[in-house]
């Protein structure tokens, strides 16, 4: 009689974790699939640029939705710049700061001995 028990408790068990793993497994592949819409979305999704040279009338308008163009890009372009140097300055500052209170830390751990100075 007690052997039923557990083995029906452990079946109980089995199927339990099986409708969790089912129902998580079902959330995960939703969430991929839409991952994938979007980035298909995105990727299929023609640049500004590009719509403005294709929408644009004669050679001299063309020729200036690329300048347009090249001139966006090199803003954008110049703007991650400048918050790339910026995040490196930051980052030497830290660097800088984490130095200065490790020597600090060295030189009073034993300032007796010559190599902690």
């Amino acid at each position: 009689m007690k052997n039923k028990n557990i083995i029906g408790t452990i079946k109980e068990g089995f199927a339990e974790s099986t409708r969790t793993a089912h129902a998580v497994n079902k959330e995960n592949i939703s969430a991929v699939k839409a991952d994938t819409k979007a980035m298909f979305d995105e990727a299929t999704t023609p640049s500004p640029g590009f719509v403005k040279f294709k929408e644009a009338k004669g050679i001299g308008n063309k020729a200036k939705a690329v300048v347009d163009n090249i001139k966006e890009g090199a803003a954008e372009a110049s703007e991650i710049e400048k918050e790339r140097r910026a995040d490196i300055q930051s980052r030497e500052a830290y660097k800088a700061v984490l130095e200065a209170s490790r020597a600090g830390v060295q030189k009073t751990v034993n300032p007796k001995y010559k190599y902690y100075k």
